[in-house]
């Protein structure tokens, strides 16, 4: 067996690439990595686990010396693999695969992420970075359901939503809520200079909550429960949420939860949604950011494009973590009524493999 050693990429192309790639990537930290060194190896494949929030692969290559040894790679989430062509079956125990990816900068461990592996039929199959030209050539022949636009429009804000970008902002803003953006407390300051990557919520399978679950990374579908309640269920952590539309008043008293209480109403040909009883979440107002039981969040939706897209404004407010005036902020859907939202099934061993390395 034989391990082949990519110089790294320059800065540059990796800049200009990038503007092809495919927006999904930054769900989930990659601190561990050297994003802006590739390598190569050849090997056989010994395991691989078809998994979330990541799919992870072994495979034996052979060291400097020509002595057998074993490398871990780390792919990206099942719903978005599958999307470039993966299941479950696609490494299988024993076969010779070519891999590049991205090295731990940790000179102890053997792991790369991976950005593509050519199969055991020759089928060169992307984790991330796939380029548009590639992404184009394997649609043609297989569509992708997130790529498919409906004939009709939705009228009344229900159905299957993917994440789009909002017009006029810039392609590459991934994350609306960055420390970096949002005005502090001294709490939340003090929060964030304590910040450390390897904390993610996620690492433990724990679902987020608002307002990064307002535009998620995976697809939500609306639906209406009878008049009086709308249900919002995110794919990842296949989460369901519930607005209660028959209320106008919050109850006097609510025991917090993750996803906090909320009350909606049609404004104007705006959904609006209150909510409030929030419990703290050490991430809650984005990452490295705690939320606390004042938060208050306000989310305003409207359709456009003749139903086939909706926008949403959303403001926050939590006088322990954030000062001044609530954060506005914007995002944008666009409808995927043919996709069907998988069960996500995070596995926690999964979630901290890339940490553990084990």
């Amino acid at each position: 067996m034989s391990s082949l050693t990519a110089t790294p990429i320059p800065v540059l192309l990796l800049i200009i690439g990038g503007l092809m790639f495919n927006p999904v990537s930054a769900h989930h930290s990659r601190a561990n990595y050297d994003m802006e060194k590739f390598l190569e190896y050849d090997g056989t494949v010994v395991e691989f686990a078809w998994s979330n929030p990541h799919a992870f692969a072994v495979i034996e290559i052979a060291d400097a010396s020509g002595q057998p040894t074993k490398l871990l790679l780390e792919m990206n989430s099942k719903p978005i693999l599958s999307g470039m062509g993966w299941t479950g079956d696609t490494l299988q125990v024993g076969d010779r695969i070519h891999v590049r990816g991205n090295p731990d900068k940790r000179a102890d461990r053997k792991q790369l992420f991976v950005a593509y592996v050519v199969d055991r039929t020759g089928e060169r199959l992307w984790s991330f970075g796939r380029p548009r030209a590639e992404r184009e050539r394997q649609e043609k022949d297989k569509p992708n359901p997130m790529r498919q636009y409906p004939t009709i429009g939705s009228t009344d804000f229900s159905g299957v939503w993917n994440r789009a970008r909002v017009r006029g902002q810039e392609r590459t803003r991934r994350d609306p809520f960055s420390a970096a953006d949002l005005p502090l407390t001294a709490k939340g300051e003090a929060a964030v200079q304590n910040f450390d990557p390897n904390d993610d919520p996620s690492f433990e399978c724990l679902p987020a909550t608002l307002p990064q679950t307002i535009v998620p990374v995976y697809p939500m579908q609306v639906e209406w429960a009878g008049d009086d309640l709308l249900t919002i269920r995110y794919e990842t952590n296949s989460e369901i949420r519930e607005i209660h539309m028959g209320e106008s008043e919050f109850p006097a008293a609510m025991e917090p939860t993750r996803l906090g209480y909320s009350i909606g109403r049609v404004e104007n040909d705006e959904l609006v949604i209150d909510t409030r009883f929030f419990s703290y979440d050490r991430w809650g107002n984005g990452r490295g950011v705690p939320s606390g039981e004042q938060k208050v969040v306000q989310e305003r939706y409207s359709l456009t494009d003749d139903g086939k897209r909706m926008e949403v404004t959303y403001t926050v407010s939590d006088p322990e973590y954030l000062a001044g005036p609530p954060v506005e902020k914007r995002g944008a859907y666009v409808l995927r009524n043919q996709v069907v939202l998988s069960e996500y099934d995070c596995e926690p061993d999964a979630a901290i493999r890339h940490l553990t390395g084990q």
